[in-house]
C-alpha cells in the first residue's frame, strides 16, 4: 500500500511539476571605446576604403590596378595639391577634378578640418619610400 501511496504521489508530482522559464544568458554590454573625433570621421566617411587605414593610398575597396595609387598619406611628396592642412581642406571640400577624390562639401567646416588634421596624424616623420 505504501509503494502504491508514493507512486501516485510521484506520478502527481511529474504531471504537475512547471518548468521554470529559462532565462537567455545575459549578453555583457562590451567596454565603451573612445575614439577621437577626426578619427571617427576618417572611419566614417569612408576615407579608408580608398586610402588606407593607416593612409597608405592602399584601401580596400579602391578596386583600381595596382598600377594606380592613391595619394599615400604617409608620405608628403605623393600630395599634388598641397600637403599643408589649408589645401588639405580645400581638396576635401571640394574634391579634385577628374580624379576619384569626389567632393565632400556636404560635411561640416568642423567635419572637413577634422579630417584634414587626421590626414595630417597619418604622415611618417622620417618615411621609407
Amino acid at each position: 500500500m505504501i509503494v502504491f501511496c508514493l507512486s501516485i504521489v510521484f506520478f502527481f508530482n511529474c504531471m504537475h511539476t512547471e518548468e521554470e522559464p529559462s532565462q537567455a544568458p545575459v549578453e555583457k554590454i562590451p567596454p565603451r571605446v573612445f575614439v577621437p573625433f577626426p578619427q571617427a570621421m576618417f572611419a566614417q566617411n569612408g576615407c579608408s576604403s580608398c586610402h588606407g587605414d593607416s593612409g597608405e593610398g592602399r584601401g580596400s575597396q579602391n578596386g583600381l590596378p595596382d598600377s594606380i595609387l592613391m595619394p599615400n598619406f604617409q608620405d608628403v611628396r605623393s600630395f599634388r595639391h598641397g600637403s599643408d592642412k589649408a589645401s588639405i581642406i580645400r581638396s576635401i571640400q571640394y574634391g579634385i577634378p577628374g580624379t576619384y577624390m569626389k567632393s565632400y562639401s556636404h560635411l561640416r567646416r568642423t567635419e572637413i578640418e577634422a579630417l584634414a588634421e587626421q590626414i595630417i596624424r597619418l604622415r611618417k616623420t622620417n618615411p621609407s619610400f
